[in-house]
């Protein structure tokens, strides 16, 4: 790598935890890193989290966040805006009776054939139809998730989701099915201190690996071996828990890719405190 000020093994852009995660697995083992917000829109920062798969949790343990988890009823369960009661408060609050009754229906029709790309949209409409869709799934993801369009597989919003559905005959009680795979998906995770006091444990460790934040000035002048523009949460990884596993692959891939550079010299990691 050409010596300079402005010149980076790798560039990140995003400025949510899964980029954060991306740059610290890069700088970790001594590559030269730079997080620039991008093109992108201010990232969406999620208020709670599923424990499914134990990945917040893990990020938490990690970067020493306290957190608690609470265990919610599956009379009250919701998963991607799909609820495991279709006549539970919030159901009849936001589509009354009717829309509740619709939502049951799902468990009475036919079972579609779905695969792990099935829009998640698509079939949320065609199973617990467009109104309940507008009014509650669509609030729900949006709220929880920051994601408003669900023209999204269902693999990305729900991993899981899909199998379960095929397994027990609708969408409704595949949520039920997820719970009895993973009972996590039926706890929540509250970070101590707010979802900030986890970024703000990236950005220390960030710190501490050097990973350089370069103002506005200079982002033009940046130049790297390898950027990583899809590690942040996006249409492709929606959710924090399915970016932070993305971003960790992206960041493995562009380890081997500047390593793999005959001129580049091995790098181990840093301790900045020696």
């Amino acid at each position: 790598m050409a010596s300079g000020a402005h010149v980076f093994d790798v560039v990140v852009e995003g400025a949510d935890a899964a980029a954060f995660v991306a740059a610290i697995e890069c700088a970790r083992i001594g590559l030269r890193v730079a997080v620039i917000p991008g093109s992108v829109p201010d990232p969406f920062v999620p208020r709670s989290f599923s424990n499914h798969g134990g990945i917040i949790a893990g990020l938490c343990d990690e970067f020493s966040v306290a957190y608690t988890v609470h265990d919610v009823p599956v009379q009250e369960l919701v998963i991607a805006g799909v609820p495991a009661n279709p006549f539970s408060a919030s159901v009849r609050d936001a589509v009354g009776w009717r829309g509740a009754w619709r939502i049951y229906a799902d468990r009475l029709l036919p079972l579609l054939s779905i695969g792990n790309d099935e829009n998640f949209g698509e079939v949320a409409s065609k199973r617990l139809g467009k109104r309940v869709v507008a009014k509650f799934v669509a609030p729900w993801v949006r709220a929880q998730l920051g994601v408003s369009d669900l023209n999204i597989a269902m693999v990305d919003i729900a991993p899981g989701l899909s199998q379960a559905m095929s397994r027990v005959g609708s969408l409704t009680a595949g949520v039920l099915e997820l719970v009895a795979d993973d009972p996590r998906w039926a706890q929540s995770i509250s970070v101590m201190g707010g979802t900030e006091a986890l970024l703000a444990a990236l950005r220390e460790r960030m710190e501490y690996f050097a990973v350089q934040t370069p103002s506005e000035k200079v982002i033009s002048k940046i130049t790297s071996t390898v950027t990583i523009d899809s590690a942040r949460a996006s249409d492709e990884a929606p959710t924090w828990e399915r970016a932070i596993v993305r971003a960790r692959e992206l960041a493995t891939e562009a380890r081997a890719f500047v390593l793999s550079d005959p001129g580049k010299p091995p790098v181990g990691p840093i301790d900045l405190a020696r």
